[in-house]
């Protein structure tokens, strides 16, 4: 009895052991995180090959930005491309950005609203500001200020600092929305509190067109904001995707 006992304890530890170590993918994904590139790319290449978006996505940053690799954004573009026909949102979104960038496809405006929006309509918060900044420059799109409007504070309430602080512009401008000052305090602290310098001196500024209760709004405001999550969309490895003269942030 104890000996059959031990056979079915040792059996089921080992189809544990098996199962957790059926992972390849998120062995690459830890691999590329923490910069064993090569290992993350023997690791990713069979799942990406058997059609596994999470690893193709992988394969793309790695063509993408010569980790592993060598660097082939034409690559980086197939890749994404047959990730982003599954549906992955940061997929789409990385397609987008080499549409926008014509990094490895033709630079094409027009495509790079639509892969973002494709993301951008899952929630996915980089491609909501990344179609929000094509909205307000009017590349690919009419200039539309509403629009712009409506995709930065999307990817805002998710914690987009890049997009808090272009919420807090068009609040203080008045576009795409009505001028409300405490609400760009506000949005303007919350960048600053992640780092983005620009809000720092944006906030002062704006502080010499308020009297001393609507700063103080402002910050109770941004003192009680908490990110909106979206369930099931991953958080990305690192920052990837730039936003055209203002900094990088993520796609995963």
């Amino acid at each position: 009895m104890a000996a059959s006992m031990i056979f079915h304890w040792l059996l089921a530890a080992s189809l544990i052991s098996s199962v957790c170590a059926a992972d390849p993918v998120s062995d690459a994904r830890a691999a590329y995180e923490t910069g064993r590139y090569p290992e993350a790319v023997r690791l990713a290449q069979a799942p990406a090959n058997a059609g596994n978006a999470q690893a193709q996505v992988l394969m793309g940053l790695m063509y993408q930005h010569g980790r592993g690799v060598p660097a082939d954004p034409r690559k980086a573009a197939e890749w994404y491309q047959k990730a982003a026909a599954q549906g992955d949102a940061a997929a789409q979104n990385n397609l987008g950005f080499l549409y926008e960038r014509g990094a490895g496809v033709p630079q094409d405006f027009r495509q790079a609203k639509d892969w973002y929006e494709r993301a951008a309509r899952q929630g996915y918060p980089f491609a909501e500001r990344n179609l929000a900044v094509l909205y307000e420059t009017g590349r690919g799109v009419p200039h539309d200020p509403a629009e712009a409007f409506r995709w930065y504070r999307d990817a805002a309430e998710q914690g987009s600092r890049f997009a808090q602080y272009k919420l807090g512009e068009l609040f203080e401008r008045g576009s795409g929305a009505p001028r409300d000052l405490v609400e760009a305090y506000k949005w303007y602290s919350l960048a600053a509190a992640q780092g983005y310098s620009d809000s720092n001196f944006a906030r002062l500024k704006l502080t010499l067109q308020m009297v001393r209760e609507q700063v103080a709004e402002g910050a109770r405001r941004a003192t009680e904001f908490a990110p909106v999550e979206q369930p099931g969309l991953d958080a990305p490895p690192e920052p990837q995707v730039p936003v055209p003269n203002h900094e990088t942030e993520a796609g995963r």
